[in-house]
């Protein structure tokens, strides 16, 4: 069952697009504690998820250069010189 977190809600309709069953139905809702103090907190709770993603990757690509496989960078740029090449060849 999807749901909205009402004492997350800023009232930002940013859950509208990606909702898969398009459920979500926009209300007026005038009373809102304090709407600076929501939409802090929904800033810091993002920020805090993009540094976390951040941080997951940074881990990731440490395991990879662990297991002794190359990092994306490096893979994007021997695929690309490998597509010059064979350009270059035809």
């Amino acid at each position: 069952m999807h749901t909205v977190i009402k004492d997350a809600c800023i009232g930002c309709q940013l859950c509208l697009p990606p909702c898969p069953v398009d459920c979500i139905q926009m209300v007026p809702y005038s009373t809102f504690e304090n709407p600076h103090k929501k939409a802090q907190q929904a800033r810091e709770r993002a920020s805090f998820r993009r540094q976390r993603m951040r941080d997951q990757a940074e881990e990731e690509e440490q395991a990879r250069l662990k297991a002794g496989r190359t990092s994306k960078k490096e893979v994007i740029r021997e695929v690309l010189e490998r597509a010059k090449a064979s350009l270059e060849l035809t």
